[in-house]
């Protein structure tokens, strides 16, 4: 098992993480500060949040001391906490993600790795290690799976857990059985069927949630089961025979970079494989009257008519995931906001747009995903004119990054939205503090907002 590929990734993360150096850790950190931003936000607009909060929280005696960030700091289980924090993480479809991955790693691994610190009273800059050893290995098992299993199986949900739970094992003791343990637990039960994921988008953010209890008790179970790594011997090739023999090469420049330095940030809150498509909406928008418009047509990747295919949608939720609504609100609105999509879902003008737009896979494009998303928005205009734009890479893709001082205006946005002043109190204590300050200061000083 010592040359397998499974092993050969997770010493790679170790070697990473314990590498670390400052650059690396204002990249972990700011991740933190965007996932747990988007948590605390989602209690404010998304009811599946709040649904779920009060269905789990519903009876319950003793809280625990783990914390829920949300309007304020709850307290809750452990398990009860992991779970909405992750499914809140996911929800408002703004969490960063890793392109290569192809999985959006922080809903799940932040989480959990806060968890974690909290019960072991780590500090924020053993979090950070935690997270880029999980982003690390979640970044190189999907890759090697690769874009046949993404098809199938929703990353996030599947590699996720795994990442999990190895991370949690490395973070407690960095035993390397007890990692293996680990991570086949949850390689055996983790789950996601994508092509049902992709019609019930309202629960997809179970998917990080799933795959963070997964992790989770892989993780506390790992030492209950011996002999698990002997086990493993001849698994890849068992993964990848399920998947046609479809496994990825790995080749050596895997290893040559930090996973953290290729996060990509979400700044508009839709399916990311629509942003190209918003993207050339929004360029076309000050081009164009809605009123002469004949017809719109997009030409688009697979991956993007088959995970963002809904039409007509009427939910907020149904809305991130319609590549036919978010091209007319992007037309119509110039940008794409919660504020835009719920102003152009009772718009009945736009709605008859939407009937207008067709779309169509093109083989040539859908050859360049992963590394690019390349679409073109053609709109037909009454008088026989047509106006055309073409993008390929997503705004805060790591080849077309945004700005950091963008991310934090996103940030600050998404507090003045949501009406959680605490966002930003969250941001700064992360970005600002010393690295050293233990998790469990951190949250007490939050915590202190509840009052201020």
């Amino acid at each position: 098992m010592e040359n397998s590929l499974l092993m050969r990734f997770l010493l790679n993360a170790s070697d990473v993480a314990e590498k670390a150096n400052f650059k690396e850790h204002r990249a972990a950190l700011l991740s933190i500060a965007d996932t747990i931003s988007v948590a605390m936000a989602s209690h404010s607009i998304d009811a599946r949040v709040k649904n779920l909060k009060a269905s789990l929280l519903e009876g319950t005696k003793a809280k625990g001391d783990a914390a829920i960030f949300g309007n304020k700091i709850e307290k809750a289980d452990d398990i009860t906490a992991l779970a909405i924090n992750s499914f809140a993480s996911h929800s408002l479809e703004l969490d960063n993600w890793l392109p290569l991955g192809m999985l959006h790693p922080s809903s799940s691994i932040v989480p959990a790795a806060i968890l974690l610190a909290q019960k072991k009273d780590l500090s924020l800059e053993d979090v950070a290690d935690g997270i880029i050893y999980g982003y690390q290995l979640s970044e190189s098992l999907g890759r090697w799976l690769g874009r046949s299993y993404y098809k199938i199986w929703h990353t996030t949900s599947t590699i996720g857990g795994m990442s999990v739970a190895a991370m949690l094992s490395w973070m407690d003791e960095n035993d390397d059985e007890r990692i293996m343990n680990s991570l086949l637990l949850a390689l055996t039960y983790s789950g996601g069927h994508m092509p049902l994921i992709n019609k019930l988008v309202s629960i997809k953010p179970v998917s990080p949630m799933h795959a963070s209890i997964i992790g989770y008790y892989s993780f506390k179970m790992n030492n209950a089961f011996k002999g698990l790594i002997r086990e493993a011997d001849g698994i890849e090739s068992k993964i990848c025979a399920n998947l046609s023999n479809n496994c990825a090469t790995v080749d050596e420049t895997w290893d040559q970079e930090s996973a953290v330095s290729r996060l990509g940030y979400k700044i508009f809150p839709a399916c990311r494989n629509s942003h190209t498509t918003i993207q050339a909406a929004i360029k076309l928008s000050g081009k164009v009257d809605l009123n002469s418009i004949e017809s719109i047509e997009l030409e688009v990747f697979e991956e993007a008519a088959q995970v963002a295919d809904i039409r007509s949608p009427t939910t907020l939720e149904e809305a991130m995931f319609s590549l036919s609504f978010l091209t007319v609100t992007a037309l119509a609105k110039k940008w794409v906001g919660f504020k835009e999509i719920q102003e152009a879902l009772s718009d009945n003008s736009l709605r008859e747009l939407e009937k207008k737009v067709k779309i169509r896979v093109r083989d040539d494009y859908t050859a360049f995903f992963p590394e690019k998303h390349p679409i073109t928005l053609k709109v037909k205009l009454k008088d026989g004119g047509t106006l055309e734009e073409y993008e390929e890479i997503p705004y805060g893709d790591p080849s077309h990054n945004i700005s950091y001082e963008a991310i934090i205006e996103k940030l600050r946005s998404l507090s003045e939205y949501s009406g959680n002043k605490k966002i930003l109190k969250f941001v700064n204590l992360i970005l600002k503090e010393n690295i050293d300050i233990k998790i469990n200061e951190l949250i007490e000083k939050i915590s202190t907002a509840d009052s201020e």
